[in-house]
């Protein structure tokens, strides 16, 4: 996707390394993850560990031995397990004071703040490492499809560069590798912290997967080529109450039709509600702006979708 014509909200744009850093640092933070990468495909490590680990070099990368802020436990029951920190980075006289020879990586993440590094997505990494939330790292940016493809299951991607190559340079939506990790933590945290929403969420993804599957997903992009970017970021970055999603969605989709052709639009999300089988009120929500849909109304496209999210696929 090219970031310039990104339509993922500028809120989440961030830049921890400017492109001169970026250039600078690639080479040496290449080298100091391959030893973490073999050790992560060759599954001596898990995926959760390893998205840690990457987490520590990439800030002892932008902040060598000046990362570390200050004590600061979250507000999840700490533990000890796992890699010790001492054998993924080399401690500075500073650093080393804080840490005991066999501190652990989840002990420094559940411990110290870090500096560029926003309390929840230490917390989801803790989640992640205790198994809590399912999460899968990739060193890839998926497709909308393949987010798809998780996302129907309640599984929420994590994206790490490891190449030289995509290190030296901004590597999606004007964010470099550090800065989209933590990106993705930070969906994560808002996709798992209301199981509510939360199902609500992945019964949204599984009726777009049906949409793929039957052909429909992808019509926009016959009137348009932001379709598909748009899709991405409905799909990536819009963890929100289900109400709000739906709005975000039909809005999104009757753009790229175009006011010309809103009957086509209209004959496109009919198609879409047939295959869904959904119960006409159901569908009479969903269809509506969220400013126009009453409380009753939001929380019954809640509970029904709650239901269907959380069914077990075959």
């Amino acid at each position: 996707m090219n970031a310039q014509n990104s339509t993922r909200p500028q809120r989440y744009r961030r830049q921890l390394f400017t492109v001169h850093q970026l250039e600078q640092s690639a080479p040496s933070w290449a080298s100091r993850l391959q030893p973490l990468y073999n050790d992560w495909k060759s599954l001596k490590l898990s995926d959760a560990e390893a998205a840690s680990i990457y987490l520590l070099i990439g800030l002892e990368t932008r902040l060598p031995g000046r990362w570390l802020g200050g004590k600061s436990p979250t507000r999840l029951s700490a533990f000890s397990n796992g890699p010790r920190l001492s054998d993924w980075i080399a401690l500075s006289p500073v650093l080393a004071r804080h840490f005991r020879e066999d501190t652990t990586i989840a002990e420094v993440i559940h411990g110290f703040s870090l500096k560029g590094v926003r309390l929840v997505a230490r917390e989801t990494l803790l989640h992640w490492l205790q198994g809590e939330w399912p999460l899968v790292l990739t060193e890839q940016i998926p497709s909308p499809v393949k987010l798809l493809e998780e996302q129907i299951w309640g599984r929420r991607m994590v994206t790490a560069a490891f190449k030289k190559e995509e290190l030296s340079l901004y590597l999606h939506d004007d964010r470099d590798a550090l800065s989209f990790l933590l990106h993705d933590l930070g969906h994560a945290e808002q996709f798992y912290r209301n199981d509510l929403n939360r199902c609500g969420q992945i019964a949204s993804y599984r009726l777009l997967h049906e949409a793929h599957l039957a052909g429909l997903l992808f019509a926009p992009r016959a009137y348009s080529n932001k379709w598909e970017d748009q899709l991405d970021y409905l799909i990536a970055d819009l963890n929100t109450h289900p109400l709000h999603f739906w709005s975000v969605f039909w809005a999104s989709a009757r753009e790229n039709f175009g006011p010309e052709k809103n009957h086509n639009f209209e004959l496109w999300r009919k198609d879409l509600f047939l295959l869904w089988n959904l119960p006409q009120r159901i569908q009479s929500i969903m269809e509506r702006p969220s400013r126009n849909v009453s409380a009753i109304n939001s929380e019954i496209l809640l509970q029904y979708l709650f239901q269907r999210g959380s069914e077990k696929l075959n």
